[in-house]
């Protein structure tokens, strides 16, 4: 097939093998011996490379693993019907851990995964500055932006990107009419909102210069140019909306901060050659943000609380959860106490 022929062809995503149908499926099925590989053990090092793939106690291995990952050279050839385990786990079955810390955690240079990343170029693309539904808006960039990661992940991630309230961004980078600011999540009926309108938040397009596109490198899948590798704001998002995610092998926690502290910080660097410290900030956030003194870089974020009166102070009525914590959240953590008799 000509790479440069692609416009020509139909492509399809096939996410497993549920994706096929029914006459797709006789079909491979038919010729079951000619499509099964065999995986060839060469010798101890074969076993080594197993372990560090999949035994829980072989992390620092296993980061060590993916640190090496070398993207170009991750080809296999399966028209010879075998593979050695160490080619398949060098080269197809670290993909799956590769693309796990890609979705769980954010880039530094933009603050975002990919389904954020996504859904920001689909809208850049349809420059949506008066509102649509959630509804109009999947099919478009589900097409656009070749979203792949289902339905249900791409509606929750728009809202992620619209809520503005405590507990979720310092900058929302898309507007949201509707009741976003409910929903927490272990909601669940997710199809409720997708008459909820939307659009970019107007602040968007400064954080996001156009004149930064020659800077960035856009993906190219099934030869249609997608979302980029990473933006490039003007201002570390990473840092405004903080981020949160557990991948394979590596994890990441960033508070938020306030983007003028963070803008006041970077003018500071540049003049002075020297950074300025900054604290923690949530917006709506009321409550006191203190400095751990026994832990270098920790601050501790209270939760805001009072005795009642009518329960002869013998009852305390938490009125507003810590960061990041839902409703949901924060009385799984009070159960979790209750149990272990830590409150009663």
């Amino acid at each position: 097939m000509n790479k440069n022929n692609l416009k020509n062809w139909k492509i399809i995503y096939y996410k497993d093998i549920n994706s096929l149908n029914e006459e797709e499926f006789k079909e491979f099925f038919s010729d079951f011996e000619n499509n099964l590989i065999d995986f060839i053990y060469e010798n101890e090092f074969d076993d080594d490379l197993i372990n560090i793939a999949f035994d829980p106690k072989k992390f620092e291995e296993r980061k060590q693993w993916l640190q090496n990952y070398e993207p170009n050279n991750i080809f296999i050839e399966y028209n010879n019907h075998s593979i050695s385990y160490k080619n398949f786990i060098n080269k197809e079955l670290i993909l799956y851990p590769i693309y796990d810390n890609l979705k769980a955690i954010p880039s530094l240079c933009d603050g975002l995964n990919p389904s954020q990343r996504k859904i920001l170029f689909s809208l850049f693309q349809l420059n949506l500055n008066e509102e649509k539904t959630i509804s109009e808006l999947i099919n478009y960039i589900k097409e656009i932006s070749l979203y792949s990661y289902g339905e249900e992940s791409l509606i929750k991630t728009i809202i992620f990107m619209s809520q503005n309230c405590i507990n979720s961004n310092n900058i929302n980078l898309i507007e949201g009419k509707g009741e976003l600011d409910t929903i927490y999540k272990e909601n669940k009926n997710i199809d409720n909102y997708k008459l909820i309108s939307i659009k970019l938040n107007s602040i968007t397009k400064y954080i996001f210069n156009r004149y930064d596109s020659g800077l960035i490198n856009y993906k190219s899948e099934y030869g249609k140019i997608i979302e980029p590798d990473w933006y490039i704001p003007i201002i570390p998002l990473i840092l405004v909306n903080g981020a949160e995610g557990i991948g394979t092998g590596f994890r990441i926690y960033i508070p938020c901060f306030n983007p003028y502290d963070i803008i006041n910080t970077l003018k500071n660097k540049l003049k002075n050659n020297k950074f300025m410290e900054i604290e923690p900030w949530y917006k709506w956030y009321d409550n006191k943000i203190i400095k751990d003194n026994n832990r270098k870089g920790f601050y501790i974020l209270k939760a805001n609380y009072y005795w009642s009166k009518e329960e002869n102070n013998k009852v305390i009525i938490i009125n507003e959860s810590p960061d990041n914590k839902s409703n949901f959240e924060f009385n799984y953590f009070l159960d979790e106490l209750l149990n272990n008799k830590i409150i009663i």
